[in-house]
């Protein structure tokens, strides 16, 4: 398995790579803290960007406020 960690300050931007690699199930939620879970089990780029803006304002000063990683296993 590779796991890569990636740092930056667009968090719009990770939630819509990340949507788009699920929807074309070349990737899934494995795991959602704080955030709730929806009734049918399905989330939007709008619902985490939401989710997320009380995290992100309370971090002003941070320059790098978004960690992503990605973990590839062999296929």
């Amino acid at each position: 398995m590779i796991a890569k960690i990636g740092k930056g300050s667009n968090m719009y931007g990770a939630i819509l790579y990340n949507q788009q690699k699920v929807e074309k199930e070349n990737g899934a939620v494995l795991l959602l803290n704080k955030i709730p879970d929806t009734v049918d089990g399905r989330y939007s780029v709008a619902y985490f960007n939401k989710c997320f803006e009380p995290y992100l304002s309370a971090n002003i000063k941070t320059e790098k406020t978004v960690r992503h990683i990605s973990l590839n296993p062999d296929p």
